[in-house]
């Protein structure tokens, strides 16, 4: 799934924040495209329901509020354009 919002290079701050809130907020950690919980017997069923949520949640990340999906089409398009070397003006 990280590997899909493509939050690697410059310029991806906005995205990486909201993945990383998002998965902390369910205790999940994320090593490289993986995806990881530490569980016990006793708390297997609970972590593993957090893991669920939070991929479900990223999955959501795709069809985000207009104003936050416009923001994070900037950013890419920004970037971009700075890959490239192409002069842009903020407006």
């Amino acid at each position: 799934m990280a590997r899909a919002l493509a939050t690697s290079g410059r310029g991806r701050c906005k995205r990486k924040r909201l993945l990383a809130s998002t998965l902390n907020g369910f205790g999940v950690q994320r090593d490289g495209d993986a995806l990881i919980i530490r569980a016990t017997a006793t708390t297997f069923s609970l972590r593993k329901h957090n893991l669920v949520q939070a991929m479900l949640e990223v999955n959501d990340m795709f069809v985000l509020a207009s104003p936050v999906v416009s923001g994070l089409f900037y950013e890419d398009v920004a970037t971009w354009l700075e890959l490239n070397e192409i002069r842009y003006t903020l407006t």
